[in-house]
């Protein structure tokens, strides 16, 4: 694999937001993994379409991969995977081919 963006940091809030709404993250014609950890509290990440009220739970130091199938996966996830922060936890983003 091959990394398309460099890493992104991204301070979430206390409200969900959208990967759209963080800088850094665009678009990729070749996109194959979304990879995500977070460090220095909790937080959370949700696929909803909607507002949510809860999402799932990422601890300190977690580490999680998304394999998306191509373009329209990651246009799409754009707008509909979000992320919260608990306490001031930096995401750190980045998306592979």
């Amino acid at each position: 694999m091959a990394i398309l963006t460099d890493t992104i940091n991204y301070t979430g809030t206390s409200s969900y937001v959208a990967l759209s709404g963080v800088t850094g993250v665009t678009n990729y014609y070749s996109a194959k993994t979304l990879h995500l950890s977070i460090v220095g509290a909790g937080g959370e990440y949700v696929v909803a379409t909607s507002t949510p009220t809860v999402g799932h739970p990422m601890a300190d130091g977690e580490t999680i991969e998304f394999g998306l199938s191509g373009i329209e996966d990651l246009q799409e996830w754009l707008a509909i995977f979000k992320l919260k922060s608990t306490g001031g936890g930096v995401f750190v983003i980045s998306i592979w081919r």
